[in-house]
Protein backbone atom coordinates (compact mmCIF):
# COMPACT_ATOMS: atom_id res chain seq x y z
CA UNK A 1 0.00 0.00 0.00
CA UNK A 2 1.34 3.45 -0.89
CA UNK A 3 2.27 6.11 1.65
CA UNK A 4 -0.84 7.97 0.56
CA UNK A 5 -2.88 4.91 1.52
CA UNK A 6 -1.16 4.79 4.90
CA UNK A 7 -2.19 8.37 5.53
CA UNK A 8 -5.77 7.50 4.55
CA UNK A 9 -5.70 4.91 7.31
CA UNK A 10 -4.79 7.63 9.79
CA UNK A 11 -7.86 9.66 8.76
CA UNK A 12 -9.96 6.76 9.99
CA UNK A 13 -9.00 7.46 13.57
CA UNK A 14 -10.56 10.94 13.54
CA UNK A 15 -13.96 9.47 13.63
CA UNK A 16 -13.03 6.64 15.29
CA UNK A 17 -11.96 8.62 17.05
CA UNK A 18 -12.64 9.97 17.36
CA UNK A 19 -12.92 10.98 18.49
CA UNK A 20 -13.67 7.58 21.91
CA UNK A 21 -16.57 6.09 24.25
CA UNK A 22 -27.25 -4.11 25.66
CA UNK A 23 -28.04 -3.51 28.86
CA UNK A 24 -29.69 -6.72 30.03
CA UNK A 25 -29.97 -6.23 33.75
CA UNK A 26 -31.70 -9.55 33.92
CA UNK A 27 -28.88 -11.33 32.05
CA UNK A 28 -26.41 -13.42 33.98
CA UNK A 29 -23.16 -11.50 34.51
CA UNK A 30 -20.27 -13.82 35.24
CA UNK A 31 -17.51 -12.47 37.48
CA UNK A 32 -14.18 -13.60 36.11
CA UNK A 33 -10.60 -12.49 35.71
CA UNK A 34 -9.89 -11.38 32.14
CA UNK A 35 -6.53 -12.65 30.82
CA UNK A 36 -3.91 -10.02 30.05
CA UNK A 37 -3.29 -9.03 26.46
CA UNK A 38 0.05 -10.05 24.89
CA UNK A 39 2.87 -7.50 25.39
CA UNK A 40 3.73 -4.96 22.68
CA UNK A 41 6.04 -6.10 19.85
CA UNK A 42 9.77 -5.33 19.92
CA UNK A 43 9.32 -3.06 16.91
CA UNK A 44 7.13 -0.69 18.93
CA UNK A 45 10.34 1.26 19.66
CA UNK A 46 10.85 2.92 16.28
CA UNK A 47 14.37 3.18 14.85
CA UNK A 48 13.82 4.06 11.17
CA UNK A 49 13.74 7.62 9.79
CA UNK A 50 10.54 9.65 9.80
CA UNK A 51 9.56 11.24 6.49
CA UNK A 52 7.54 14.45 6.30
CA UNK A 53 7.10 15.78 2.77
CA UNK A 54 4.18 18.12 3.53
CA UNK A 55 4.51 21.82 2.72
CA UNK A 56 3.41 24.87 4.73
CA UNK A 57 -0.16 25.83 3.87
CA UNK A 58 0.96 29.15 2.36
CA UNK A 59 2.89 27.20 -0.28
CA UNK A 60 -0.36 25.53 -1.37
CA UNK A 61 -2.15 28.88 -1.31
CA UNK A 62 0.54 30.43 -3.52
CA UNK A 63 0.25 27.61 -6.00
CA UNK A 64 -3.54 27.99 -6.15
CA UNK A 65 -3.13 31.71 -6.85
CA UNK A 66 -0.46 31.25 -9.54
CA UNK A 67 -1.93 28.16 -11.21
CA UNK A 68 -5.64 28.07 -10.39
CA UNK A 69 -7.28 24.81 -11.33
CA UNK A 70 -8.68 21.54 -10.01
CA UNK A 71 -5.31 20.08 -8.95
CA UNK A 72 -4.19 23.19 -7.07
CA UNK A 73 -7.58 23.58 -5.38
CA UNK A 74 -7.52 19.92 -4.34
CA UNK A 75 -4.06 20.24 -2.81
CA UNK A 76 -5.05 23.35 -0.86
CA UNK A 77 -8.33 21.77 0.25
CA UNK A 78 -6.45 18.71 1.55
CA UNK A 79 -4.03 21.00 3.39
CA UNK A 80 -6.88 22.87 5.10
CA UNK A 81 -8.62 19.59 5.95
CA UNK A 82 -5.43 18.22 7.58
CA UNK A 83 -4.97 21.50 9.44
CA UNK A 84 -8.55 21.31 10.71
CA UNK A 85 -8.01 17.77 11.96
CA UNK A 86 -4.84 18.89 13.71
CA UNK A 87 -5.96 22.13 15.37
CA UNK A 88 -9.74 21.56 15.62
CA UNK A 89 -10.64 24.92 14.05
CA UNK A 90 -13.85 24.57 12.09
CA UNK A 91 -13.06 27.40 9.71
CA UNK A 92 -10.42 25.17 8.15
CA UNK A 93 -13.08 22.60 7.25
CA UNK A 94 -15.24 25.34 5.79
CA UNK A 95 -12.34 26.58 3.64
CA UNK A 96 -11.73 23.01 2.48
CA UNK A 97 -15.41 22.66 1.55
CA UNK A 98 -15.30 25.85 -0.57
CA UNK A 99 -12.13 24.70 -2.34
CA UNK A 100 -13.61 21.27 -3.08
CA UNK A 101 -16.60 22.98 -4.71
CA UNK A 102 -14.25 25.12 -6.82
CA UNK A 103 -12.27 22.04 -7.84
CA UNK A 104 -15.41 20.15 -8.87
CA UNK A 105 -16.59 23.21 -10.82
CA UNK A 106 -13.31 23.14 -12.75
CA UNK A 107 -13.41 19.38 -13.32
CA UNK A 108 -16.57 17.50 -12.43
CA UNK A 109 -15.64 14.13 -13.96
CA UNK A 110 -12.64 12.00 -12.96
CA UNK A 111 -11.98 14.30 -10.00
CA UNK A 112 -11.46 11.47 -7.54
CA UNK A 113 -9.53 13.50 -4.95
CA UNK A 114 -12.21 16.18 -4.63
CA UNK A 115 -15.02 13.61 -4.46
CA UNK A 116 -13.24 11.68 -1.71
CA UNK A 117 -12.52 14.80 0.31
CA UNK A 118 -16.14 15.93 0.02
CA UNK A 119 -17.11 12.62 1.67
CA UNK A 120 -14.57 13.14 4.45
CA UNK A 121 -16.07 16.56 5.10
CA UNK A 122 -19.54 15.03 5.36
CA UNK A 123 -18.16 12.62 7.94
CA UNK A 124 -16.55 15.50 9.83
CA UNK A 125 -20.10 16.89 10.12
CA UNK A 126 -21.30 13.45 11.35
CA UNK A 127 -23.42 12.96 8.22
CA UNK A 128 -22.50 9.28 8.15
CA UNK A 129 -25.62 7.87 6.50
CA UNK A 130 -25.39 10.49 3.79
CA UNK A 131 -21.69 9.74 3.36
CA UNK A 132 -22.54 6.07 2.70
CA UNK A 133 -24.83 7.19 -0.12
CA UNK A 134 -22.03 9.28 -1.60
CA UNK A 135 -19.56 6.41 -1.20
CA UNK A 136 -21.88 4.15 -3.21
CA UNK A 137 -21.89 6.72 -6.01
CA UNK A 138 -18.11 7.10 -5.71
CA UNK A 139 -17.58 3.34 -6.02
CA UNK A 140 -19.64 3.23 -9.23
CA UNK A 141 -17.47 5.95 -10.79
CA UNK A 142 -14.16 4.73 -9.35
CA UNK A 143 -14.56 0.97 -8.76
CA UNK A 144 -10.86 0.31 -8.07
CA UNK A 145 -10.26 3.22 -5.65
CA UNK A 146 -8.83 1.96 -2.34
CA UNK A 147 -10.01 5.07 -0.53
CA UNK A 148 -13.65 4.01 -0.89
CA UNK A 149 -13.13 1.11 1.52
CA UNK A 150 -11.48 3.35 4.12
CA UNK A 151 -14.31 5.88 3.86
CA UNK A 152 -16.92 3.15 4.19
CA UNK A 153 -15.19 1.68 7.25
CA UNK A 154 -15.14 5.11 8.91
CA UNK A 155 -18.89 5.54 8.39
CA UNK A 156 -19.79 2.01 9.49
CA UNK A 157 -17.77 2.22 12.70
CA UNK A 158 -19.34 5.57 13.57
CA UNK A 159 -22.80 4.10 12.99
CA UNK A 160 -22.05 1.21 15.33
CA UNK A 161 -21.84 -1.34 12.51
CA UNK A 162 -18.35 -2.53 13.43
CA UNK A 163 -18.98 -6.09 12.27
CA UNK A 164 -19.55 -4.91 8.70
CA UNK A 165 -16.53 -2.62 8.95
CA UNK A 166 -14.35 -5.48 10.19
CA UNK A 167 -15.40 -7.71 7.27
CA UNK A 168 -14.24 -5.02 4.83
CA UNK A 169 -10.98 -4.47 6.72
CA UNK A 170 -10.26 -8.22 6.83
CA UNK A 171 -10.87 -8.45 3.08
CA UNK A 172 -8.32 -5.67 2.54
CA UNK A 173 -5.75 -7.56 4.63
CA UNK A 174 -6.39 -10.77 2.68
CA UNK A 175 -6.03 -9.00 -0.67
CA UNK A 176 -3.11 -6.74 0.22
CA UNK A 177 -1.36 -7.66 3.52
CA UNK A 178 0.60 -4.44 4.03
CA UNK A 179 1.43 -2.53 7.19
CA UNK A 180 -1.29 0.02 6.42
CA UNK A 181 -3.90 -2.70 5.92
CA UNK A 182 -2.99 -4.31 9.25
CA UNK A 183 -3.30 -0.95 11.03
CA UNK A 184 -6.74 -0.43 9.54
CA UNK A 185 -7.95 -3.94 10.44
CA UNK A 186 -6.46 -3.69 13.93
CA UNK A 187 -8.22 -0.39 14.59
CA UNK A 188 -11.56 -1.84 13.49
CA UNK A 189 -11.02 -5.03 15.51
CA UNK A 190 -10.63 -2.86 18.60
CA UNK A 191 -13.93 -1.14 17.81
CA UNK A 192 -15.57 -4.55 17.32
CA UNK A 193 -14.45 -5.65 20.79
CA UNK A 194 -11.85 -8.21 19.68
CA UNK A 195 -8.91 -6.88 21.68
CA UNK A 196 -6.65 -9.89 21.13
CA UNK A 197 -7.03 -9.78 17.36
CA UNK A 198 -6.49 -6.01 17.45
CA UNK A 199 -3.20 -6.47 19.33
CA UNK A 200 -2.07 -9.15 16.87
CA UNK A 201 -2.90 -7.04 13.81
CA UNK A 202 -1.37 -3.84 15.17
CA UNK A 203 1.74 -5.70 16.28
CA UNK A 204 2.13 -7.15 12.79
CA UNK A 205 1.72 -3.68 11.30
CA UNK A 206 4.41 -2.25 13.57
CA UNK A 207 6.85 -5.11 12.90
CA UNK A 208 6.36 -4.79 9.12
CA UNK A 209 6.35 -0.99 8.81
CA UNK A 210 8.77 0.97 6.64
CA UNK A 211 10.01 4.56 6.92
CA UNK A 212 7.02 6.86 6.62
CA UNK A 213 5.24 9.98 7.81
CA UNK A 214 4.99 10.54 11.54
CA UNK A 215 1.18 10.30 11.59
CA UNK A 216 1.22 6.85 9.98
CA UNK A 217 3.82 5.67 12.51
CA UNK A 218 2.36 7.11 15.71
CA UNK A 219 -1.21 5.98 15.09
CA UNK A 220 -0.77 2.19 15.53
CA UNK A 221 1.29 2.79 18.69
CA UNK A 222 -1.36 5.13 20.11
CA UNK A 223 -4.19 2.67 19.36
CA UNK A 224 -2.18 -0.19 20.88
CA UNK A 225 -1.45 1.98 23.92
CA UNK A 226 -5.15 2.75 24.26
CA UNK A 227 -5.98 -0.95 24.21
CA UNK A 228 -3.53 -1.64 27.03
CA UNK A 229 -4.76 1.39 28.92
CA UNK A 230 -8.37 0.22 28.77
CA UNK A 231 -7.28 -3.17 30.09
CA UNK A 232 -5.26 -1.65 32.93
CA UNK A 233 -1.90 -2.86 31.53
CA UNK A 234 -0.29 0.45 32.30
CA UNK A 235 3.34 -0.54 31.78
CA UNK A 236 2.61 -1.86 28.28
CA UNK A 237 0.55 1.24 27.55
CA UNK A 238 3.41 3.49 28.62
CA UNK A 239 5.88 1.70 26.33
CA UNK A 240 3.59 2.25 23.32
CA UNK A 241 2.69 5.86 24.08
CA UNK A 242 6.22 6.98 24.91
CA UNK A 243 7.40 5.31 21.70
CA UNK A 244 4.77 7.22 19.71
CA UNK A 245 5.87 10.49 21.32
CA UNK A 246 9.50 9.82 20.43
CA UNK A 247 8.38 9.77 16.81
CA UNK A 248 6.18 12.86 17.15
CA UNK A 249 6.41 14.72 20.45
CA UNK A 250 3.27 16.69 19.53
CA UNK A 251 0.98 13.77 18.69
CA UNK A 252 -2.21 14.86 20.45
CA UNK A 253 -3.81 11.42 20.67
CA UNK A 254 -0.73 9.99 22.40
CA UNK A 255 -0.41 12.99 24.74
CA UNK A 256 -4.04 12.68 25.84
CA UNK A 257 -3.75 8.95 26.41
CA UNK A 258 -0.51 9.46 28.34
CA UNK A 259 -2.36 11.99 30.50
CA UNK A 260 -5.02 9.34 31.23
CA UNK A 261 -2.25 6.91 32.19
CA UNK A 262 -0.51 9.40 34.49
CA UNK A 263 -3.80 10.29 36.18
CA UNK A 264 -4.65 6.62 36.72
CA UNK A 265 -1.26 6.20 38.41
CA UNK A 266 -1.82 9.31 40.54
CA UNK A 267 0.78 11.39 38.70
CA UNK A 268 -1.50 14.39 38.31
CA UNK A 269 1.22 16.96 37.60
CA UNK A 270 2.58 14.80 34.77
CA UNK A 271 -0.97 14.43 33.43
CA UNK A 272 -1.41 18.21 33.58
CA UNK A 273 1.84 18.77 31.67
CA UNK A 274 0.85 16.36 28.91
CA UNK A 275 -2.53 18.06 28.47
CA UNK A 276 -1.07 21.57 28.45
CA UNK A 277 1.29 20.44 25.71
CA UNK A 278 -1.62 18.92 23.76
CA UNK A 279 -3.61 22.16 24.03
CA UNK A 280 -0.61 24.01 22.62
CA UNK A 281 -0.89 21.88 19.49
CA UNK A 282 -4.64 21.40 19.25
CA UNK A 283 -6.74 23.83 21.27
CA UNK A 284 -9.80 21.58 21.44
CA UNK A 285 -12.46 22.15 24.08
CA UNK A 286 -12.55 18.44 24.89
CA UNK A 287 -8.94 18.62 26.10
CA UNK A 288 -9.97 21.42 28.48
CA UNK A 289 -12.59 19.04 29.92
CA UNK A 290 -9.91 16.40 30.48
CA UNK A 291 -7.62 19.02 32.04
CA UNK A 292 -10.49 20.14 34.29
CA UNK A 293 -10.68 16.63 35.76
CA UNK A 294 -6.96 16.69 36.47
CA UNK A 295 -7.17 20.17 38.04
CA UNK A 296 -9.90 18.89 40.35
CA UNK A 297 -7.70 15.96 41.37
CA UNK A 298 -4.87 18.43 42.04
CA UNK A 299 -7.13 20.19 44.53
CA UNK A 300 -7.78 23.26 42.40
CA UNK A 301 -11.60 23.44 42.02
CA UNK A 302 -11.53 27.07 40.86
CA UNK A 303 -9.31 26.34 37.85
CA UNK A 304 -11.26 23.14 37.19
CA UNK A 305 -14.47 25.20 36.99
CA UNK A 306 -12.76 27.77 34.74
CA UNK A 307 -11.68 25.00 32.37
CA UNK A 308 -15.24 23.67 32.17
CA UNK A 309 -16.61 27.15 31.46
CA UNK A 310 -14.06 27.60 28.66
CA UNK A 311 -15.02 24.25 27.16
CA UNK A 312 -18.76 24.90 27.48
CA UNK A 313 -18.49 28.28 25.77
CA UNK A 314 -16.61 26.73 22.85
CA UNK A 315 -18.95 23.76 22.51
CA UNK A 316 -22.07 25.95 22.50
CA UNK A 317 -20.57 28.38 20.00
CA UNK A 318 -19.47 25.57 17.67
CA UNK A 319 -22.79 23.76 17.80
CA UNK A 320 -24.68 26.99 17.17
CA UNK A 321 -22.85 27.77 13.95
CA UNK A 322 -21.93 24.39 12.44
CA UNK A 323 -22.38 20.63 12.46
CA UNK A 324 -18.80 19.55 13.08
CA UNK A 325 -19.08 17.04 15.90
CA UNK A 326 -18.68 17.98 19.58
CA UNK A 327 -22.12 16.82 20.76
CA UNK A 328 -20.73 13.78 22.54
CA UNK A 329 -17.92 15.85 24.06
CA UNK A 330 -20.39 18.48 25.24
CA UNK A 331 -22.54 15.81 26.86
CA UNK A 332 -19.50 14.50 28.74
CA UNK A 333 -18.60 18.04 29.79
CA UNK A 334 -22.10 18.57 31.18
CA UNK A 335 -21.82 15.36 33.19
CA UNK A 336 -18.69 16.77 34.85
CA UNK A 337 -20.95 19.31 36.60
CA UNK A 338 -22.57 16.44 38.53
CA UNK A 339 -26.02 18.02 38.82
CA UNK A 340 -29.31 16.49 37.75
CA UNK A 341 -30.12 19.52 35.61
CA UNK A 342 -26.83 19.21 33.69
CA UNK A 343 -27.36 15.47 33.34
CA UNK A 344 -30.76 16.09 31.73
CA UNK A 345 -29.20 18.47 29.21
CA UNK A 346 -26.39 15.97 28.61
CA UNK A 347 -29.00 13.33 27.78
CA UNK A 348 -30.64 15.66 25.26
CA UNK A 349 -27.32 16.44 23.58
CA UNK A 350 -26.21 12.79 23.53
CA UNK A 351 -29.57 11.74 22.08
CA UNK A 352 -29.08 14.26 19.28
CA UNK A 353 -25.68 12.70 18.58
CA UNK A 354 -27.17 9.22 18.61
CA UNK A 355 -29.52 10.28 15.81
CA UNK A 356 -26.52 10.55 13.47
CA UNK A 357 -24.31 7.71 14.74
CA UNK A 358 -24.94 4.61 16.79
CA UNK A 359 -21.44 4.10 18.14
CA UNK A 360 -21.35 2.26 21.51
CA UNK A 361 -19.66 5.19 23.26
CA UNK A 362 -22.55 7.48 22.34
CA UNK A 363 -24.95 4.99 23.95
CA UNK A 364 -22.73 4.67 27.03
CA UNK A 365 -22.65 8.44 27.55
CA UNK A 366 -26.40 8.73 26.92
CA UNK A 367 -27.12 5.91 29.38
CA UNK A 368 -24.94 7.55 32.02
CA UNK A 369 -26.71 10.88 31.49
CA UNK A 370 -30.11 9.23 31.78
CA UNK A 371 -29.34 7.33 34.99
CA UNK A 372 -27.80 10.43 36.57
CA UNK A 373 -30.91 12.43 35.65
CA UNK A 374 -33.15 9.86 37.34
CA UNK A 375 -34.27 7.87 34.29
CA UNK A 376 -32.71 4.47 35.05
CA UNK A 377 -35.21 2.42 33.04
CA UNK A 378 -34.58 4.49 29.92
CA UNK A 379 -30.84 4.15 30.48
CA UNK A 380 -31.24 0.37 30.65
CA UNK A 381 -33.02 0.35 27.28
CA UNK A 382 -30.26 2.40 25.67
CA UNK A 383 -27.44 0.21 27.01
CA UNK A 384 -29.13 -3.13 26.31
CA UNK A 385 -27.80 -3.52 22.73
CA UNK A 386 -24.25 -2.63 23.78
CA UNK A 387 -24.08 -5.27 26.52
CA UNK A 388 -25.59 -7.80 24.13
CA UNK A 389 -22.83 -7.08 21.59
CA UNK A 390 -19.15 -8.05 21.59
CA UNK A 391 -18.10 -4.53 22.61
CA UNK A 392 -16.15 -4.48 25.87
CA UNK A 393 -14.92 -1.53 27.87
CA UNK A 394 -14.63 -0.97 31.63
CA UNK A 395 -16.72 2.22 31.26
CA UNK A 396 -19.56 0.13 29.87
CA UNK A 397 -19.69 -2.05 32.97
CA UNK A 398 -19.38 0.92 35.33
CA UNK A 399 -22.41 2.59 33.78
CA UNK A 400 -24.28 -0.73 33.81
CA UNK A 401 -23.50 -1.02 37.51
CA UNK A 402 -24.77 2.50 38.18
CA UNK A 403 -28.06 1.66 36.48
CA UNK A 404 -28.48 -1.55 38.45
CA UNK A 405 -27.70 0.33 41.67
CA UNK A 406 -30.30 2.99 40.81
CA UNK A 407 -32.87 0.23 40.30
CA UNK A 408 -31.89 -1.18 43.72
CA UNK A 409 -30.60 -4.39 42.19
CA UNK A 410 -27.46 -4.47 44.33
CA UNK A 411 -26.33 -7.99 43.48
CA UNK A 412 -26.49 -7.21 39.76
CA UNK A 413 -24.71 -3.89 40.33
CA UNK A 414 -21.90 -5.57 42.25
CA UNK A 415 -21.38 -8.11 39.50
CA UNK A 416 -21.12 -5.35 36.89
CA UNK A 417 -18.64 -3.41 39.01
CA UNK A 418 -16.63 -6.61 39.47
CA UNK A 419 -16.65 -7.05 35.69
CA UNK A 420 -15.26 -3.54 35.23
CA UNK A 421 -12.55 -4.14 37.83
CA UNK A 422 -11.64 -7.50 36.28
CA UNK A 423 -11.05 -5.72 32.98
CA UNK A 424 -9.19 -2.78 34.53
CA UNK A 425 -8.38 -2.72 38.25
CA UNK A 426 -8.51 1.09 38.25
CA UNK A 427 -12.24 1.05 37.43
CA UNK A 428 -14.28 0.61 40.59
CA UNK A 429 -17.54 1.97 41.90
CA UNK A 430 -17.05 5.62 42.93
CA UNK A 431 -13.45 5.61 41.65
CA UNK A 432 -11.81 9.05 41.63
CA UNK A 433 -10.68 8.96 38.00
CA UNK A 434 -12.55 6.64 35.62
CA UNK A 435 -12.73 8.43 32.27
CA UNK A 436 -14.89 7.26 29.37
CA UNK A 437 -12.42 6.83 26.51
Amino acid sequence: MSKKSLVLVVVFVSVALVISVGFALRMRVVSHQIPSLPPPPKGVVYELPVVDDSLPIDAYEKRAEQEPGALAFNALAQAYYRLGKRNGKQENFEKAKILVARSLAEQSSENKAARALSIRLLQAEHEFERSLEKIAEFEKDFPSAEVASTLKITALVALGRSGEALAIANAIVAALPTSGAFVLAGSVAEEAGDARRAVALLSTAIEDEEPGEAAALTFPRAVLGRLYLRRGQLEDARVCLESALKIDAEDVMSLRLLAHLEALEGNYRAAEQALVKAIGVYSDADIFVQLSRVKRLLGDPRQAADMLRTAESTFREDLAKSHYGHRLQMAQMLLERKTQESAKEAATVARDDLASRGHPFVKIVLARALVESGAASMAREVLDPVLASSFENPSLFLVAGKIARAEKNDSEANRFFERATAMNSNYRENCEYCPLF
